[in-house]
């Protein structure tokens, strides 16, 4: 995706169009609001946030000078109703408090800004999104397999295991694998997972458990924490 340069014959903002392997887009094939909620941005850039969305308005946040409905239901840096005031009162608060206002509820009437440093808090934002997306690579599905009727010596070690990749933060997937006549007898391995998933509930929650016994095999889902 690449912004590319001006149109000739198109005026202003206009001019700017980008390119993607299959498609060329315009300005005016993108909604209005989406360059009212990005109006302190260069044209160009956002038209590339514009674009990595397929064309749909930038869930960002009006903030100070691009909020232009007045009056607006005020909220202070405590979460403290200030009431509805004027654009230029809230204009007046933030620059003595040295904060941003910020549109929380755009939609409603008067809309509703709140006072904050802005610059803080999507530095925080950001740095909880950096975390989660770390969090969320580092966690791996692991999978344990028994049978109906596993020796106890096997199964505690098999447990063993399981038990260890909970406490490493990974979700664990317990597996009872039915062979030949054991499907005859259904319940012995119902009886194995009610085991296994006993000797975990200290350190786990059961996410999913199938109820019937499909493709041979019956199959848990545990994750860390009670």
């Amino acid at each position: 995706m690449e912004v590319i340069g001006p149109r000739e014959g198109s005026p202003g903002l206009g001019r700017l169009h980008w390119q993607d392997r299959f498609r060329t887009f315009s300005v005016s094939d993108v909604p209005d609001q989406t360059f009212d909620s990005l109006s302190w941005r260069d044209p160009r850039v956002r038209l590339r946030e514009v674009a990595s969305t397929g064309g749909h308005p930038i869930k960002e946040p009006r903030v100070n000078e691009n909020i232009r409905i007045s009056p607006i239901r005020l909220i202070d840096a405590d979460g403290n109703q200030v009431g509805v005031v004027s654009l230029d009162k809230a204009q007046q608060m933030a620059s003595e408090s040295g904060l941003d206002m910020v549109e929380v509820a755009p939609q409603a009437r008067p809309p509703v800004v709140r006072l904050m440093d802005y610059g803080r808090y999507r530095y925080k934002q950001q740095k909880r999104e950096k975390e989660a997306r770390k969090n969320a690579q580092n966690v791996d599905l692991k999978e344990v397999q028994i049978r109906p009727q596993t020796e106890d010596h096997d199964f505690q070690v098999k447990l063993k295991r399981a038990r260890r990749f909970l406490e490493e933060g990974n979700v664990v997937k317990v597996v009872v694998r039915f062979k030949g006549r054991e499907l005859r007898r259904p319940e012995v391995g119902v009886a194995a997972m009610d085991r296994m998933l006993e000797a975990m509930k200290d350190i786990a929650t059961v996410e999913f458990r199938s109820q019937t016994i499909e493709g041979r095999r019956l199959v848990a889902r545990m994750e860390p924490g009670t």
